[in-house]
């Protein structure tokens, strides 16, 4: 859904037009929220994303359901990726707040995940919700970083 939006995109082609591709992605997800109502909804992409109608059609569906929602441009390096990319990230919910690290004090990924963990959240939905495909994985990655497991440290914290 980016690259229509993309800076890379533009230069090749020209001005960045928002396609029925586009538009028929976003209802398809708007639809995909309303039906199947999931706890948390993350959306990360390129900044021009923002000002597209995609973008509000994906918005207008989460606030009509009730989600919290938290987006923000930020620069990815300050949560631990190699790159300064900074990129358009939303972070909705239902039934609890889950926000977007401050600015302010910049963080690394992993801190972000133990935030996470702090919302009580299951450690399969946390795994899910950054972006590993399985729970052992990111319990593996957790520990090597981290120290302990995730299940350890939500106790640790509870």
């Amino acid at each position: 859904m980016c690259a229509n939006f993309s800076q890379a995109h533009t230069a090749k082609a020209g001005k960045g037009i928002e396609t029925a591709d586009d538009l028929s992605a976003a209802i398809a997800i708007a639809e995909a929220i309303r039906q199947l109502q999931p706890r948390v909804f993350t959306l990360e992409n390129v900044l021009r994303y923002q000002n597209s109608q995609s973008f509000s059609i994906i918005l207008s569906a989460l606030e009509l359901e009730g989600y919290s929602v938290d987006y923000s441009v930020v620069s990815m390096d300050k949560f631990g990726l190699l790159q300064a990319r900074r990129r358009l990230v939303l972070v909705a919910s239902r039934g609890f707040r889950v926000a977007l690290p401050s600015g302010a004090t910049p963080c690394g990924w992993y801190t972000a995940i133990a935030h996470l963990i702090k919302q009580k959240l299951s450690i399969t939905e946390v795994s899910y919700l950054v972006g590993f495909q399985s729970q052992s994985h990111f319990a593996k990655v957790f520990r090597k970083h981290v120290g302990i497991t995730p299940l350890a440290y939500q106790r640790q914290i509870s």
